[in-house]
């Protein structure tokens, strides 16, 4: 806080947040909140005759992102186990880089993610798509798009939920960060109370 308030704001006209978050937490530290600015990032444009020629699969959960912990993988693995095992038919795909360099610290999630994703409670239901182009079709393709971030994440944006809206897909958000800022939830998608697989999965 000393920081950001004695060495960093003096030397700064202008500080630009892309949410609320952000611009929230800037203002926490004693940063003048007339120098605080937010201008909220928007989606890419893509082309979007490849959104409407897919299917649309209502089974299907997509989550699109870094495969790291404070993403919040692995609970979404295990809210859809338990949404499977009450009897739904629900499949999962997840988009991301689960086959590079892993930070230290972390070395070893993703392979807990792999075999998590082939336990018998999940097993021939969870496709690793890795990094893709087409994520708009991706999107488009899926009844329901996840976010599952965690609270150490501290997303200032969520860019992706702005992306699943583009192709008509709802999302389930967590509460943390900015995300809650871009569902209305019951509108365009829900924010479940927590980051539990429990309430990802409600």
């Amino acid at each position: 806080r000393r920081l950001w308030r004695w060495a960093v704001s003096p030397l700064v006209s202008r500080f630009v947040a892309n949410s609320q978050f952000p611009a929230a937490a800037l203002a926490a530290t004693g940063v003048d909140s007339a120098k605080i600015r937010v201008i909220p990032n928007a989606a890419p444009t893509r082309s979007e005759e490849a959104v409407r020629a897919v299917d649309r699969d209502p089974h299907l959960v997509v989550y699109v992102g870094q495969i790291i912990p404070p993403k919040g993988v692995r609970e979404l693995l295990d809210a859809v186990a338990l949404l499977r095992s009450r009897g739904r038919d629900i499949r999962l795909d997840i988009v991301g880089d689960i086959d590079g360099w892993e930070p230290m610290g972390w070395v070893g999630y993703r392979a807990g993610i792999r075999a998590r994703a082939t336990e018998p409670d999940l097993a021939g239901h969870v496709r690793f798509l890795g990094l893709r182009e087409d994520v708009p079709a991706i999107l488009a393709g899926a009844g329901v798009h996840c976010c599952p971030s965690q609270p150490a994440q501290r997303e200032a944006f969520g860019l992706v939920n702005l992306e699943a809206k583009l192709a008509g897909t709802p999302s389930v958000v967590t509460p943390f960060g900015a995300v809650r800022e871009l569902i209305e939830h019951g509108v365009d998608g829900w924010i479940a109370e927590d980051g539990s697989p429990a309430a990802l999965a409600l």
